[in-house]
């Protein structure tokens, strides 16, 4: 369950059903401390109903919306709009952070207004006025990208590799705040101009 910034909500849960997926006993897993492949341990595996819901506070209603298993959302504080994907799209077994497609949404018409792909899906920022997302292009996060919600207009900038010291929204976003060779930096977002502000 999430709160959007204007008191909506998002829900997004699984019902376990009592049909069996059939196809769950002939599983084998691979036993990792072994070169032997082992029958599968688990229990019979059930079918699952995939459920999402945006409940709307001011008109009192909820929304339901579509959702499976290989279509799921993320939640991103905007309110009407979710990010929608699918898990196994560019699944890569060699790597182990996946690069994932995601759409923004409109929830209220379901239309697609953007996509793009990150692997930091936990780097995936709006600001508080809900115009700007920011997220990282590269897996190291030396790129990152603002995507601006209105215009659907992109800008790029580079900073430097960091867990700590992540890009910032000001509280007004009209800045974002990032390291880049060692120096904070200040990103005006009206002008696109970089301001280093402390070397």
């Amino acid at each position: 369950m999430y709160f959007y910034s204007n008191d909506d909500l998002f829900i997004k849960y699984n019902i376990k059903t009592d049909e069996i997926v059939v196809a769950s006993e002939y599983l084998d897993i691979w036993n990792g401390n072994t070169r032997f492949i082992h029958p599968s341990s688990f229990k019979e595996k059930k079918k699952l109903i995939y459920k999402a819901f945006v409940y709307n506070y001011q008109t009192d209603s909820l929304k339901e919306l579509d959702r499976a298993r290989n279509f799921d959302y993320s939640f991103i504080n905007i309110p009407n709009h979710i990010l929608s994907y699918n898990p196994f799209k560019n699944y890569d077994v060699s790597r182990r952070k996946q690069n994932i497609e995601y759409s923004l949404v409109n929830t209220e018409n379901e239309r697609v207004i953007y996509s793009f792909i990150t692997s930091q899906t936990a780097y995936i920022i709006s600001d508080v006025n809900s115009r700007y997302i920011i997220y990282p292009k590269k897996e190291n996060r030396t790129e990152w990208e603002i995507l601006d919600v209105n215009t659907k207009e992109t800008f790029s900038f580079l900073c430097d590799q960091s867990l700590s010291n992540l890009p910032i929204w000001s509280t007004v976003s009209k800045y974002v705040f990032y390291i880049v060779n060692n120096a904070l930096t200040r990103l005006d977002m009206s002008s696109k101009k970089h301001k280093a502000l402390l070397t």
